[in-house]
């Protein structure tokens, strides 16, 4: 919400795709690229398809929970793959 007000390029990517509904109808959802890819069994081509050439990424990416498999994958495998993919774009200069 902050950088899309501040008049940054801004993508989400999630499974869906689409604008969450706890912030449907707020007027920066509209500034925002709304792309739709699942982390963890997306090939490559789609995943830098949605990601793109990013100068930042801002992960809010996890789960929660107590199953070590889980949370390896939900919260590292899937942002792995994301920053992979922002890394492969050429562009990357900051990640958090």
């Amino acid at each position: 919400k902050l950088l899309a007000g501040k008049g940054a390029t801004v993508t989400s990517i999630s499974k869906s795709g689409t604008v969450p509904t706890w912030c449907q109808g707020e007027e920066w959802t509209d500034k925002v690229e709304w792309q739709k890819a699942d982390l963890l069994s997306a090939d490559n081509a789609s995943l830098d398809k949605a990601v793109g050439s990013p100068d930042a990424v801002i992960s809010c990416v996890g789960v929660v929970g107590t199953d070590p498999d889980i949370l390896r994958k939900g919260n590292g495998d899937a942002n792995v793959a994301a920053f992979s993919s922002a890394a492969r774009g050429g562009k990357l200069q900051r990640a958090a």
